[in-house]
């Protein structure tokens, strides 16, 4: 319950920051670093680590560390 109410949170603080251009709203001297940003090109290598490989990785940690 907790883990699905902190990625609600997580994913509305980044269409916040994303989408409505945050902080070129409130701090206009990054526009020139933000302008060209493209969000959500590479879903599939982002989705890929964060169902795949970050799961993977977590669970060879602990199983070494189950053997200490």
């Amino acid at each position: 319950m907790l883990l699905t109410i902190f990625l609600a949170i997580v994913f509305c603080v980044a269409i916040t920051l994303m989408k409505y251009h945050f902080f070129q709203f409130y701090f206009p001297e990054v526009e020139s670093v933000y302008a060209n940003r493209k969000y959500g090109y590479n879903i599939k290598s982002q989705l890929l680590k964060l169902l795949v490989i970050f799961p993977a990785a977590s669970a060879l940690a602990a199983w070494i560390c189950s053997l200490f």
